[in-house]
């Protein structure tokens, strides 16, 4: 018997007499189709195949002994089917009009389509719009309390429920219901079928989503028309059973995507030309563990970054009771030392949180990297150990002399539970860690991943493919810029035939305005495991030496923005009472590695004059200024709220100064000019800067000027990132302050 076409796969739950009218309305869509159906009896009912009538030929009935959730049974069934294409469907369904056939030769006329969805209707004939954006927290909020029942819906609602959306052709939309779905069997294979971890509910939104990270989209086909007999049984009763399933599988997917305040993060999804292999390979990454109930999901988010302060701070806690515990088995006396003790816990967890913010540990990318997560859980605490040491000796000696025994054991307490705690939480959560580049010379990547060197870094995952193909090397240079721009990589790895390693060195040279380590593996040779991998170029600073430096931004600004708080409220009553407008102004501007960010100042311009793209240059006596935003831009009072950008991590107290995206002088990009213009985008932006200190700020009314004064600046810049060092910085901003160069030359 050959295999059918289509495998048709049905899960019950007591629905036997739904199972039988489906059925009964499929043939009306199969011409010139052959196909199976499998029908799972959830239930394990035995009168289920009297209540289902005789179905045709080509019939399979499973019947459970316990009952699994809908994912897990649709996977089941899966496996048993035949057909190339697997017809997933809800038993509350029947056939409406149009032809299947049509909906799986539009599926199957592009590699990249992952899902195609009959348009549902309800049973009235209206449009149930069986078809979403990617769901987030406040989506699902809104839903919870009725939104669609209201009269007046919010935007992000109807936004979020593609109202807008054109039936008139197949349109593609980010998910729909599981409960009609068409999906090449092996797509479905690859991609592991359901996530088991969801009993019920968001199993369908999940799987799109991991198809659309791979390349695939979900397309809604119009043509052809199913009748749906939504249930909503979660909505019946406030407390049900099953609305608790409904919220564990909410919240099973928000921690998955990240999506707890908006849609789920899209730089990640695939851009550029389709490739079948590729979208392969990243469905083998996107797997997921079914029958898992691990929290953390694949994606952390930053909710994985507060779950592990969490942690930390937890095992800080647990480390200063044990201590006080075994005082008390000793016999010492507590009452003397409780208080000291007390305070030692205290400060050790906030300067515990300041050395893992200081060596940048807080990566949600790499939270699941234990090995790294430990060693760098334990190099912090020894870190902050020796701070508070240090601050008890300055400012307490004779109680720094009296406890030093016991603050030395609640030391050893302290390291060992973060130690254990790290490695639990790591353990227990599953990130892709860093996003390495691949640029090949020709040929195709090893199909295994094991074949796929590895570069001495930990935990890491294969998220972005160059292909050279005979390009030339500004082109291929091109691209890969634009994915480091754009935030895509932490690492690139050259893997080329060893014969054509010489197109590194052009290829290293031309990406020299990016602060990225570069690798080299060759291809095809022996040498293709992580140690035969060659570092071409390694970070500008070691880990330590922009720790101290991460560590000295966070310090200044956190304490200036405590002596500050004052004045800053009092700029912004002064700018709200002279005219109408926002207090703070935002405007792009290119960060380390020209990733862009929103540059904060108090607004100085009329609310409806300002500049928010940065084309045009302010002059002297410019009318867009207001009188208050005059002062604050001769004393750069303006700049204050950048202490906001140093501690999200945009930029640094000293360092160049940040410029808006394609900087120009009247049209006359100086990008196109200058040709170290981008090599001082290799490090944070800063607050203040050598150029800053030297006098280089504003803008000459001539073009001959500008670029004289913009080269001068290029130069300053670049030889403060080659001669980098702390006491540069603080030299810098010590002088700044006592020259009063944030004073002069602006208007």
């Amino acid at each position: 018997m050959s295999d059918p076409d289509v495998s048709v796969l049905i899960v019950s739950h007591g629905h036997g007499a739904m199972v039988r009218e489906c059925l009964q309305s499929l043939p009306g869509c199969m011409a010139g189709l052959s196909w199976e159906t499998i029908v799972v009896d959830n239930l394990g009912e035995p009168n289920f195949r009297a209540q289902i009538g005789n179905p045709a030929e080509n019939f399979t009935l499973i019947s459970n002994r316990e009952r699994l959730g809908f994912g897990a049974n649709t996977n089941r069934a899966a496996r048993q089917a035949r057909g190339r294409i697997l017809l997933i469907l809800n038993p509350d369904t029947r056939w409406h009009s149009g032809a299947l056939a049509d909906a799986i030769e539009y599926l199957e006329a592009d590699p990249a389509r992952g899902i195609v969805a009959a348009l549902l209707l309800n049973r009235d004939l209206s449009v149930q719009g069986n078809y979403r954006a990617f769901t987030s927290l406040p989506f699902v909020f809104l839903r919870g309390i009725g939104a669609d029942g209201w009269r007046r819906q919010p935007r992000l609602y109807t936004e979020g429920k593609l109202e807008k959306l054109s039936l008139e052709a197949p349109a593609e939309v980010d998910w729909v219901y599981g409960s009609f779905m068409l999906i090449r069997r092996a797509t479905f294979e690859a991609a592991g079928g359901f996530d088991e971890g969801f009993f019920m509910y968001y199993e369908d939104v999940d799987l799109c989503y991991r198809l659309r990270k791979a390349g695939l989209r979900t397309v809604i086909f119009p043509h052809l028309r199913f009748i749906h007999d939504h249930q909503r049984t979660s909505s019946e009763k406030p407390f049900s059973s099953y609305r608790l399933v409904h919220l564990r599988s909410v919240l099973r997917y928000l921690w998955k995507t990240g999506a707890w305040f908006g849609k789920p993060d899209e730089s990640s999804y695939p851009s550029g030309p389709f490739d079948p292999g590729e979208s392969r390979r990243a469905l083998a990454g996107l797997k997921p563990d079914n029958g898992s109930a691990r929290a953390g999901g694949r994606a952390a988010g930053r909710w994985g970054v507060v779950l592990f302060i969490a942690v930390m701070i937890g095992a800080t806690l647990l480390a200063g009771l044990a201590t006080r515990g075994l005082l008390m088995v000793l016999g010492l006396p507590v009452d003397t030392l409780g208080p000291a003790l007390d305070f030692s816990v205290r400060a050790f967890a906030a300067a515990l949180l300041l050395a893992q913010f200081m060596l940048q540990e807080l990566d949600p990318l790499r939270l699941g990297d234990r090995r790294r997560r430990v060693f760098g859980v334990i190099e912090s605490s020894l870190m902050a150990g020796f701070l508070v040491a240090m601050i008890l000796v300055i400012f307490r000696p004779a109680l720094a002399a009296e406890m030093g025994p016991v603050y030395l054991l609640f030391m050893l307490f302290a390291v060992l539970l973060n130690g254990i705690a790290t490695w639990l939480f790591s353990s227990s959560i599953r990130t892709p860690g860093a996003r390495i580049g691949i640029v090949m010379d020709g040929g195709s990547l090893p199909n295994r991943p094991e074949n796929i060197p590895e570069i001495p870094i930990g935990l890491q995952t294969v998220s972005e493919i160059f292909h050279a193909d005979g390009r030339e090397v500004e082109d291929q240079a091109g691209e890969i810029s634009k994915a480091i721009s754009e935030d895509r990589l932490d690492h690139l790895l050259l893997l080329m035939e060893e014969a054509n390693g010489s197109r590194a060195l052009p290829l290293v040279t031309r990406l020299s305005m990016f602060d990225i380590p570069i690798w080299f593996a060759p291809r095809g040779g022996k040498n293709t495991t992580a140690c035969g991998v060659i570092p071409l170029r390694l970070p500008m600073r070691s880990r330590a030496r922009e720790g101290i430096k991460r560590g000295l931004d966070l310090l200044i600004s956190l304490a200036a923005l405590a002596i500050l708080a004052a004045p800053m409220t009092m700029i912004a009553a002064a700018i709200r009472l002279e005219s109408r407008g926002p207090v703070f102004f935002g405007q792009p501007r290119l960060g380390r590695n020209q990733v862009p960010f929103l540059m904060l100042k108090f607004r100085t311009m009329y609310a409806d004059a300002q500049d928010r793209q940065g084309n045009r240059l302010t002059t002297t006596n410019d009318p867009r200024i207001t009188r208050v935003g005059a002062f604050l831009r001769r004393t750069s009072l303006d700049e204050l709220p950048q202490l906001l950008n140093v501690i999200h991590g945009d930029m640094s107290i000293v360092g160049p100064r940040p410029l808006p995206p394609g900087f120009h002088f009247k049209g006359r990009a100086f990008e196109e000019i200058i040709p170290e213009w981008h090599h001082r985008t290799r490090v944070r932006p800063g607050i203040t800067g050598l150029a800053q200190l030297r006098g280089l700020r504003g803008t000459p009314d001539s073009f001959e000027e500008a670029l004289a004064m913009m080269r001068q600046r290029v130069s300053c810049d670049n030889h403060y990132i080659e001669r980098w060092s702390i006491w540069l910085d603080l030299r810098i901003l010590v002088m700044t302050v006592l020259s009063g160069a944030f004073m002069a030359g602006a208007y």
